[in-house]
């Protein structure tokens, strides 16, 4: 009965409040499959393709987010500009989980990239269109800042944010895939944009790339210095003669803590004191007078 009344209130809400149904679907005890059905047959796409990633149905769910945004780009070169703001906030909350879809079908399929740039296709093709809708806009991306993005006019705002969308699932995916790769894939499917605008749109992958780049080598640096230093302790441990697996003092049999920067006394047969436990510093008082020669630490 409980179950029942879960899959009738989705129902419900897929009639009359299409809006809320994702709010619900979220919950874990609703059921996933039949919700899922639900939401496909009263066509719910947040919902659906959302339910399809908690399923891990990563290809149509990314495939349902693209249609969410295909759909809410549409009306970027509607002649009602006013609500341009608001097709924005909802093409900006689809591109946020079309990314997530990618990022977990990353850590499933490994290298797969047919998700990646399925999603960067998508930017590119709109970008393309707003390239011809609205040259101006295009031309004065790069002056919009955060501060002025306000006041600024919503076409302004569209095109800033397809910019960044791209910008932003160029620098992710050059942590999931290689350089090559993604320049051989651009040049081959969009290579007719404006040298200007292709110029703009792998400057981005190229910075991550380079800079990716320095990383590894001062991260390699760092892990050879370390080595080194690590090697050197070691050479300078092995020269003191000190058994590790007979460290205690043979005057008062306790044994010496010898961690960084204690002090003790070792001499070339091996054994080794307390400071405070050896009178004469340079003997071993346990071999002499044979030990002589003294390695204090």
């Amino acid at each position: 009965m409980y179950r029942e009344l879960l899959l009738l209130h989705i129902r419900l809400l897929c009639e009359y409040r299409k809006d809320d149904v994702i709010r619900y679907a979220k919950k874990k005890y609703y059921p996933l499959q039949e919700c899922l059905e639900i939401c496909r047959k009263y066509k719910a796409n947040f919902a659906t393709a959302y339910l399809l990633q908690r399923s891990g149905n990563y290809a149509e769910s990314l495939d349902a987010y693209i249609g969410i945004l295909t759909g809410t780009a549409e009306r970027f070169f509607g002649s009602k500009k006013d609500y341009l703001s608001v097709s924005l906030e909802e093409y900006k909350k689809s591109y946020a989980q079309a990314l997530k879809v990618c990022v977990k079908n990353a850590v499933v399929a490994g290298k797969e990239q047919t998700l990646w740039f399925l999603l960067l296709d998508h930017l590119y093709e709109l970008w393309k269109r707003l390239c011809c809708a609205y040259p101006e806009a295009v031309g004065e991306k790069a002056t919009l800042t955060s501060d002025d993005e306000r006041s600024s006019s919503p076409v302004r705002r569209v095109v800033k944010t397809v910019y960044d969308c791209i910008k932003n699932l160029s620098a992710v995916l050059m942590q999931h895939t290689s350089f090559e790769d993604i320049i051989q894939h651009v040049t081959s499917k969009h290579g007719e944009l404006e040298m200007e605008n292709f110029r703009d749109m792998l400057s981005a992958m190229v910075i991550t790339y380079l800079y990716q780049e320095k990383i590894f080598d001062v991260a390699k640096l760092i892990q050879g210095k370390s080595l080194t230093n690590q090697f050197g302790l070691l050479v300078r441990c092995s020269h003191k003669a000190v058994s590790i697996h007979d460290n205690v003092c043979a005057k008062c049999r306790k044994r010496v803590i010898a961690l960084i920067n204690d002090e003790f006394m070792a001499f070339p047969c091996g054994h080794i004191y307390h400071p405070g436990c050896l009178k004469e510093a340079k003997v071993c008082e346990y071999c002499l007078p044979h030990c002589t020669g003294n390695v204090p630490t």
